[in-house]
């Protein structure tokens, strides 16, 4: 058998449809088995922490690796039972993590990632700029937490300028 990830989600995967049929119980079983696994990271790292008295350090940062492992096993097998390809989600994922962390969003290619900035015009739709982080938002519900993402935000920021204000305002 494959050592490959994805491969090896999908053979879990279908196996598991071999024993228990598929559909919404199936699913639904599946993310339950996520959760179950976050629950052993919660428990291992306590462990590692020695927050419990009566056991003391149990657990090392080896096994919460291992337990984040069988988190991510179980959400690509889950992502599997909703008709979805894991490689591609997860990329898609990593993509957007870009965007919250760097200010333009990584678009995947073969073999290489390239930013996609964020829009430097209104998009009309009622979003203002914030002045802070630079982003097209709608003031009632932003909060860039004084961040400046896009090259126009940090040019402000370089110059200087103390009027900062949150939401464009």
């Amino acid at each position: 058998m494959s050592t490959d990830v994805y491969s090896r989600a999908r053979a879990i995967a279908t196996r598991l449809a071999e024993i228990n049929g598929e559909g919404e119980v199936q699913t639904v079983n599946q993310l339950l088995k996520v959760a179950e696994e976050v629950g052993e990271v919660s428990a291992a790292w306590s462990g590692v922490l020695g927050i419990n008295p009566r056991k003391g350090v149990t657990h090392t940062y080896r096994d919460v690796a291992e337990e984040l492992g069988d988190v991510a096993l179980a959400a690509m097998v889950a992502i599997l039972m909703l008709g979805y390809e894991p490689e591609e989600i997860l990329t898609l994922c990593a993509g957007r993590q870009g965007t919250r962390l760097w200010g333009y969003q990584m678009i995947p290619r073969p073999n290489q990632w390239y930013p996609v900035d964020h829009p430097h015009t209104d998009p009309g739709d009622g979003r203002e700029e914030c002045e802070t982080c630079g982003k097209w938002v709608w003031p009632v519900i932003h909060s860039c937490k004084g961040v400046p993402v896009t090259g126009r935000a940090r040019a402000r920021r370089e110059e200087g300028s103390d009027d900062l204000g949150e939401g464009g305002d």
